[in-house]
């Protein structure tokens, strides 16, 4: 299999795992192995691993919250990060 191969196989993992989590985590992530299939067509292995880390981290710290709070506007949104509901005695 090529070195893209590879990375679009984590990439379709990770959007699985991102279909039963639904927190969004995951999403990025399979974003992130997308962008180092990108590269594997051009420069060597190091090369993809950064590209796809920086997309990754990028879209978890910068895109990601923002997706939630969109999210958290539509009443009854599927995600995993709920406000907390505690119990007064």
């Amino acid at each position: 299999m090529a070195e893209y191969g590879w990375w679009l196989l984590l990439a379709a993992g990770l959007a699985v795992l991102e279909m039963l989590r639904l927190d969004l985590v995951f999403a990025m992530l399979a974003g992130g192995a997308v962008v180092g299939a990108l590269v594997a067509l051009g420069p060597g292995f190091g090369w993809q691993v950064a590209a796809g880390l920086v997309a990754a981290v990028g879209g978890v710290a910068l895109v990601r919250p923002s997706a939630l709070r969109r999210m958290r506007m539509v009443p009854g949104a599927p995600t995993a990060v709920r406000p907390s509901h505690r119990r007064h005695h």
